[in-house]
C-alpha cells in the first residue's frame, strides 16, 4: 500500500552527508514539542531549551511587556535572539544559535543551512514506523545524545544579578 501524503508530515528522511557520504537523518521539529533546539554555529552539538524554563519565561515575560512585537514567528525569532545570548557556549567554544547550519555529526561540514525548523541527527536515529529501535541503534542514540545535546546547565551567571 501506497503512503498516505500526510504519512510523512515530519519529512523525515535519511539521506549521505554531501561532504563524507555518512547517512544522515532529517526531520522538522514537532510543534507538538515543547521545547527549542539552538545548534552550535561551529559543531554538531544542540541545546534543548524548554518552553517552560525559568530563563525561557522570563524571557518571553520581557517581550510581552515591551508590547512591540507582534505574536507569532517575530516573537519567537526575538525570544529566541534573547536566549541564544544568554546561553553558555558549547564545549568546542561555538555559540548556540537557532538558525546555525546544521552540521553532520561525522566531518562537521554544513549540510543545511537557513532551515531551523529542521533538526539533523546521524543516521541511525530513523526507524521505520513500523518497527521498534533495535538495541544497538538505541545505545547508539543514547551515546550520541549524551554527548552532543545538552539539555541542563544551560545559561550563564549573569554577573550584574550577583
Amino acid at each position: 500500500m501506497a503512503d498516505e501524503p500526510d504519512d510523512n508530515w515530519l519529512h523525515a528522511e535519511v539521506f549521505p552527508c554531501p561532504s563524507c557520504q555518512q547517512a544522515l537523518f532529517r526531520v522538522d521539529h514537532s510543534p507538538f514539542g515543547d521545547d527549542y533546539l539552538l545548534y552550535c554555529d561551529q559543531c554538531a552539538n544542540c541545546v534543548e531549551v524548554s518552553y517552560y524554563d525559568s530563563g525561557t519565561l522570563a524571557f518571553a515575560d520581557r517581550i510581552r511587556e515591551e508590547g512591540t512585537l507582534q505574536p507569532g514567528w517575530p516573537q519567537t525569532k526575538a525570544l529566541l535572539r534573547l536566549i541564544e545570548g544568554r546561553l553558555k557556549p558549547c564545549s568546542c567554544g561555538g555559540r548556540y544559535r537557532y538558525d546555525a547550519a546544521r552540521r553532520c555529526p561525522f566531518c562537521l561540514a554544513p549540510v543545511l543551512i537557513d532551515m531551523p525548523w529542521i533538526e539533523l541527527w546521524p543516521g541511525y536515529f530513523w526507524v521505520k514506523d513500523d518497527e521498534d529501535p533495535t538495541a544497538e541503534q538505541t545505545e547508539q542514540a543514547d551515546a550520541y545524545m549524551s554527548a552532543h545535546k545538552r539539555e541542563s546547565d544551560l545559561w550563564q551567571v549573569d554577573e550584574s544579578a550577583q
